[in-house]
């Protein structure tokens, strides 16, 4: 039964290609926050082979599957994916070397949410390089696909005292200030540097006390911090106000970026996801990678 539904899924997959008139599909083990190890509502490529390593990706074409993996988990992808998959060890054959030995001319998704900027520019370099176009989609693809998602467990963040993170809030905003001093806004979207920088924990993630959410600090005004408020009781929501933070719900996101004015100078961490990168090149082209 379990095969079966592996199967049933990537022919799912290839009928939506098909309807989208697009050649293939890439889908890594990473998420929205580019976790290694994501929550369950996030194992989108478990959900779509069956791999439950933390490092593997997927190209989905029309009349093939090749998968990549790190030599941790090549004999463990050949127990759990479908036998329709070719698979590689990411050591001898990368997944852009393979593109550049064996695609031309084909129109490949690639969820910019879910890959980082980096990511996102050597695919770029080598579908260029090989003749081949990327298709960013709106939404993540699989997700149309995946019904009986698992729902985001949701549990109340909190802050940590002085007397355990050693440095307040106020002082660490301070100093990240200083040090982008040229620019007027800093976008994090990395919920471990957001957890250092605020002093902020949460349970979002089974072994690792994070809350996830992303950051705009901005140097005139108060910065904006965007995560589900469910996550915010009362008391926290104070202690963020105190050091000129307002909570927006993460949905706000885009919207906010888009009010930000064209002469602004705006920074962002090269390994954001390119969604992010993409948004704030096209209302404002003074964004600069750090």
């Amino acid at each position: 039964m379990e095969t079966s539904n592996k199967e049933l899924n990537l022919k799912n997959i290839k009928k939506k290609l098909v309807e989208k008139k697009v050649d293939g599909y890439i889908l890594s083990t990473s998420d929205e926050y580019l976790n290694e190890y994501p929550p369950l509502q996030n194992l989108r490529l478990k959900w779509l082979t069956g791999f439950s390593g933390s490092n593997g990706i997927v190209l989905i074409l029309k009349n093939m599957n090749i998968f990549f993996t790190d030599g941790r988990y090549t004999l463990q992808a050949k127990n759990e994916l479908p036998q329709s998959f070719q698979i590689f060890e990411s050591k001898k054959e990368t997944i852009f070397t393979w593109i550049k030995k064996n695609l031309r001319k084909k129109k490949i998704i690639i969820d910019n949410k879910i890959h980082s900027i980096s990511i996102i520019r050597k695919f770029q370099e080598v579908f260029k390089e090989s003749n081949n176009e990327i298709v960013f989609y709106k939404k993540i693809f699989i997700d149309e696909l995946w019904k009986n998602r698992p729902k985001e467990c949701v549990k109340n963040a909190f802050t940590l005292s002085k007397k355990f993170s050693g440095i307040t809030e106020d002082t660490k905003l301070k100093k990240v200030k200083e040090s982008i001093k040229k620019f007027d806004l800093f976008l994090v979207t990395s919920p471990e540097s957001i957890a250092w920088l605020l002093n902020l924990r949460g349970a979002d993630l089974k072994y690792t006390p994070l809350v996830f959410s992303r950051l705009l600090i901005q140097k005139d005004s108060k910065h904006k911090l965007f995560i589900n408020k469910e996550k915010i009781s009362q008391k926290l929501h104070d202690r963020l106000s105190k050091f000129g933070i307002r909570v927006f719900s993460e949905e706000k996101i885009e919207e906010e970026i888009k009010k930000i004015k064209k002469t602004k100078k705006i920074c962002l961490d090269i390994n954001s996801p390119y969604f992010f990168y993409e948004i704030l090149k096209k209302i404002n082209g003074n964004v600069y990678l750090l």
